[in-house]
């Protein structure tokens, strides 16, 4: 694994790009899962598997 050196500030993220990723992860958390139940709230992987698809 190859890791880059930014430099500089990040590129900006279209608006309908993070609209998009709100919308995934808000219908994400209307589903209760393991994680979202528990007192340790961790992150999910179905969640981190959506977001990259």
């Amino acid at each position: 694994m190859m890791l880059a050196v930014v430099t500089g500030a990040p590129a900006a993220v279209p608006s309908d790009v993070l609209d998009d990723l709100r919308d995934r992860v808000r219908r994400h958390r209307a589903v209760p899962t393991a994680s979202t139940l528990g007192p340790a709230h961790g992150v999910d992987p179905a969640l981190l598997a959506d977001l990259l698809a």
